[in-house]
């Protein structure tokens, strides 16, 4: 019973930082970075997790946030605590997600930045083009 009252509370602690700013995303992370940290229970390590994933880009603790999932799923769930490996494999997808996220946007930047030295590779084409014509234009005019 206690487990569920956990488990409830964590769900519900889940949703309401869904709603926070990232200002208030990185107090709480530091907060429940601390909390791990010293207490090493599932609860903060879930929540440090989650936070992670939400804040994306890289943040301290990130060693021990992936060494809490790695330990995390290979932990033996007995005794009436089965409910948290659901709750980590939610948080081990969003990290996933987040991961596949930034990897996407370091495409589209490298993309980005790509097609904006073609166009301005192309404007300098088109640049020499015009010069070129107005030669022969100019010459066609002298003979």
């Amino acid at each position: 019973r206690q487990h569920n009252q956990e488990l409830a509370d964590l769900l519900n602690r889940f949703h309401a930082l869904g709603g926070f700013s990232r200002e208030q995303l990185i107090t709480a992370y530091d907060s429940a970075l601390l909390r791990f940290e010293a207490g090493q229970d599932i609860s903060s390590g879930l929540e440090s997790s989650f936070i992670y994933a939400l804040l994306g880009s890289p943040q301290k603790g990130a060693r021990q946030i992936k060494a809490f999932m790695d330990q995390f799923e290979n932990a033996d769930f007995s005794g009436g605590r089965e409910g948290y490996r659901g709750i980590g494999a939610l948080v081990n997808l969003l990290l996933n997600l987040q991961r596949e996220n930034e990897r996407l946007c370091v495409g589209i930047r490298e993309e980005k930045e790509h097609a904006e030295k073609l166009a301005h590779q192309l404007k300098e084409l088109k640049n020499i083009e015009k010069i070129i014509y107005e030669r022969e234009n100019h010459q066609f005019r002298i003979n």
